[in-house]
């Protein structure tokens, strides 16, 4: 019986004009503005930009002091890689703390650097320079202790180290963890997706509205047949969830193939994302379709308002209102299932590990589970009046 209703969903959904036009074509089209408005621009980032920095000195050079020979080496490799060459990976700015502080307020510097015995970095906000210094930094550390090791052992060898700093000013193409150009343009694409995905709203909503007796007469029939009401929005949510998907695995196809944007070159993560995206999505829709006993326009329009919103904030519109939002209200990020599928995607882009990304799918998968859980309890108790 699954499969029977899970089919004529299918079919259904598939002959519904607005599912055609929003979740299909709106996209595509919305795309291609998108791409004719700024896409050379993303093909034109390739160089790496020296990143700027203050640099805070805290101790006193002491080769005699076993535990200042790390900021000492520290020192000399910052000092070798600000050098004005092709190479160059800091523009630094060396300074005392409360100016440092002050320049990364303003935004100067994308980082402050604390040489000191116990060396640390100060930030303002996430991003793909502050990303670079935190690796830079990590990485820096964890060699430090071994060629400490070596000083402290033999101290005759702290200017053979010191003069071998050359052969690190490939810190930047090391450390490097960027997987496309990351223009902050790209965002833009990411917020696209994520739209996709919380479009996803609308067949949901329909499948919604479709169960509830008092709202259609399908409702009606489906009240009255010998189906366990939990067959029948299980059916439709799987349907709807297959529906959405496919439309965002065309926008993918369709951006990476025929647009030729870079999107990464972890796309089968991307795409599991985007799973979760559509389930979201939908369940999203099957919850503001079952509150209430409004009428099918008005849930119609809360729907469209909820996924608009969260892809305004999510940043479709303007590619920065997620650091907006994080400066000043940051739990709406946290929640916020648009802005969680952008950071997944750029977590992908930036990041080696899986560590944010997951925590992101994770968050995803439990507003969904409280989404669907809430849907249910209110869908069961729908009769007719």
């Amino acid at each position: 019986m699954y499969f029977h209703l899970f089919k004529y969903k299918l079919i259904q959904l598939f002959h519904t004009k607005e599912i055609i036009v929003w979740m299909f074509l709106f996209p595509i089209a919305l795309g291609t503005f998108f791409y004719m408005g700024f896409g050379n621009l993303l093909k034109d980032n390739d160089d790496f930009e020296p990143i700027p920095v203050a640099v805070v000195e805290t101790t006193e050079d002491n080769q005699k002091d076993p535990e200042q020979i790390s900021a000492q080496i520290l020192k000399n490799v910052i000092k070798e890689l600000s050098k004005e060459t092709e190479d160059q990976f800091f523009i630094s700015t060396w300074t005392k703390e409360n100016k440092a502080k002050k320049l990364l307020e303003k935004g100067s510097v994308d980082g402050v650097i604390y040489v000191s015995k116990k060396p640390k970095l100060l930030v303002k906000e996430n991003g793909l320079n502050q990303s670079i210094l935190n690796s830079f930094l990590s990485q820096y550390l964890s060699q430090a202790y071994a060629v400490e090791d070596i000083v402290r052992k033999d101290p005759q060898k702290l200017q053979d180290v010191v003069s071998g700093l050359g052969d690190q000013a490939e810190y930047n193409q090391e450390i490097s963890q960027n997987q496309t150009d990351n223009s902050c343009l790209i965002q833009y694409f990411y917020a696209l997706i994520a739209m996709v995905c919380l479009y996803g709203s609308i067949p949901g909503q329909m499948a919604s509205i479709l169960i509830q007796p008092h709202l259609s007469a399908v409702g009606a029939r489906k009240n009255v047949a010998p189906i366990h009401k939990m067959l029948v929005i299980l059916a439709d949510f799987t349907a709807c969830v297959l529906v959405n998907y496919l439309s965002v695995l065309l926008v993918f196809l369709y951006l990476i193939k025929i647009l030729d944007i870079d999107m990464g070159s972890r796309v089968p993560q991307a795409l599991l994302a985007s799973l979760v995206g559509s389930v979201i999505g939908v369940s999203m829709g099957m919850f503001t379709g079952a509150i209430g006993n409004w009428s099918e326009k008005t849930k119609e329009g809360v729907s469209m308002a909820v996924s608009m919103l969260c892809c305004f904030l999510g940043g479709l519109m303007i590619n920065t209102m997620p650091n907006i939002i994080e400066k000043h209200a940051p739990i709406i990020n946290r929640i916020n299932p648009a802005t969680l599928l952008s950071d997944s995607f750029y977590s992908l882009d930036v990041y080696r590990g899986y560590e944010r990304f997951g925590e992101n799918l994770a968050v995803m998968l439990i507003i969904a589970g409280v989404l669907c859980l809430a849907s249910y309890g209110m869908l069961r108790r729908k009769t007719a009046k």
